[in-house]
C-alpha cells in the first residue's frame, strides 16, 4: 500500500505541525511492517534532508497557498498528482480539507482553534459554516489528543468510529543543553535575564500573552521578583510584541523577544529557563511543555485546553484568564525549590510514557483500515 502526504503546508521553521511531522514519519519508517509512503515536499521545507537514509520518497510541490486559495483549487490539482504516486490512501495536514477522487482520505487535526473567538473573522465563518460539511469528505480524522478528538465529536457531529487518536511526543533528539559556551552564547546574544520565564512559539494572541505580562507585573509589584525576567521565544505572526514591550515596560517586567529560533537555539533557551510558562486557552495538544519536561524544565500552564491530558501532575495548571492566579503559581514554582523538584521528577516520568513509535504503529493501523476500506 502507498500512503501520499501532503507536507506542503509545513514550514521550515520550527512548530509543533513541523515536529510532529518529521518525528512521525521517521519513526513510522522505522518500524518493522510499514506501508510506503510518499511526501508532497516544498522546496524550502527541507524535508528532503529531515527524511534522508529513511525509506520515504519525497515529490516536490509548491508551498501551500493560502486557505482560501487551496479551497478553490479544482478536484485534478490533486487527483492528477495522486494517480502519479500510485497513492492508496491520501493523509492530510491542514484545513481546508483536499478534494480528490483518487483514493480515501485522512486529515491530521491539531485542534479547532477556528471555530474560536480571537480567530480571523474569515477562518471562523469557514469554520463555523463549511468545516462540518468537509470533515463527510475524511474517511478518518486523525486527531492529536482525545482533548481534539472530543470536540470533533460534540462540536462537529463526527461519528467516533471516524475520529482515531494518534497523539504527539517530545522531540526524540532533544536534549538538556549543558555545554557552558554554548549557553554562554545564547545569553549573551539575546542579552538573556539570569532568571527568566520563558513562553515558546509563535507570538499570537489566542496564545495569551497579554495576561503573561500582567501576571509577570505582579510578580515584579507584589512579589518583589525584579530579577526575573520574561523571554518571548517565536515569530511574531500578528505584529502583537510592540504592543507586549509596552505593556512589560508600564509594569517594570524586563522583556525579551528573541524571534525565530532554530531547534538548537531552542534547546539552549529551555536548557536555561527557569520555568516554561503556557497561558493559551486554544492547544490541541502542545509538544512544548513535553520538551521543557524532558529537560527538566516546571511548566505553569492554562487549564482549559488540552494541557491538563498532556502534562497530567506534571505542571501547575491556572485559569486561563486569571493573571493574579497565574502570578501566584509562577512565584510558588520559582520560590519553592521543593515544589521545582517534585515537578521535574513528575515530568520526567510523564515524559518517559510519550513515544513516537507507538504513534506511528497507531497511524499505520489507521491508514491500513482506510486502505482496506
Amino acid at each position: 500500500m502507498r500512503i501520499a502526504i501532503d507536507g506542503s503546508s509545513i514550514g521550515q521553521d520550527p512548530s509543533g505541525a513541523r515536529t510532529r511531522f518529521v518525528q512521525l514519519l521517521r519513526a513510522y519508517a522505522s518500524l518493522d511492517a510499514h506501508h510506503d509512503v510518499v511526501v508532497f515536499a516544498p522546496p524550502r521545507a527541507e524535508l528532503e534532508a529531515e527524511f534522508a537514509g529513511r525509506s520515504i520518497e519525497c515529490v516536490r510541490v509548491r508551498p501551500a497557498p493560502p486557505p482560501w486559495r487551496r479551497a478553490l483549487r479544482p478536484r485534478g490539482y490533486w487527483d492528477q498528482r495522486l494517480r502519479a504516486v500510485r497513492a492508496d490512501v491520501f493523509q492530510a495536514e491542514t484545513l481546508p480539507v483536499p478534494r480528490t477522487s483518487v483514493c480515501p482520505l485522512t486529515l491530521t487535526l491539531h485542534d479547532l482553534r477556528d471555530l474560536e473567538p480571537g480567530s480571523p473573522w474569515s477562518r471562523r465563518l469557514f469554520a463555523h459554516v463549511a468545516l462540518a460539511k468537509q470533515l463527510r469528505r475524511v474517511a478518518r480524522v486523525v486527531a492529536v489528543s482525545e482533548f481534539t478528538a472530543r470536540q470533533v465529536r460534540e462540536r462537529l457531529g463526527v461519528a467516533a468510529e471516524r475520529v482515531t487518536v494518534v497523539q504527539n511526543a517530545p522531540d526524540a533528539d532533544l536534549r538538556r543543553v549543558t555545554d557552558a559556551g554554548e549557553l554562554q552564547r545564547v545569553r549573551e546574544r539575546w542579552g538573556l535575564p539570569s532568571r527568566f520565564v520563558l513562553a515558546l512559539g509563535h507570538l499570537e494572541q489566542r496564545k495569551g500573552l497579554d495576561r503573561l505580562v500582567i501576571a509577570m507585573g505582579e510578580l515584579h509589584v507584589r512579589d518583589g521578583m525584579h530579577q526575573v525576567g520574561l523571554v518571548l521565544a517565536g515569530h511574531d505572526r500578528e505584529g502583537i510584541g510592540p504592543r507586549l514591550e509596552t505593556a512589560a515596560h508600564a509594569f517594570g517586567v524586563r522583556l525579551v523577544r528573541t524571534g525565530g529560533v532554530t531547534d538548537a537555539e531552542r534547546s539552549s533557551l529551555l536548557s536555561l529557563a527557569s520555568v516554561l510558562a503556557i497561558p493559551s486557552r486554544v492547544e490541541g495538544f502542545g509538544i512544548v511543555p513535553l520538551e521543557a519536561m524532558k529537560v527538566g524544565v516546571p511548566v505553569v500552564y492554562a487549564r482549559e485546553s488540552a494541557l491538563p491530558e498532556t502534562i497530567g501532575d506534571a505542571g501547575v495548571g491556572v485559569d486561563a484568564d486569571d493573571a493574579t492566579e497565574f502570578a501566584d503559581a509562577l512565584a510558588r514554582v520559582l520560590q519553592d525549590d521543593a515544589l521545582r523538584a517534585d515537578l521535574i521528577e513528575r515530568g520526567d516520568r510523564r515524559v518517559a510514557g510519550a513515544s513516537w513509535q507507538e504513534s506511528a504503529r497507531e497511524l499505520h493501523r489507521v491508514w491500513s483500515e482506510v486502505g482496506a476500506s
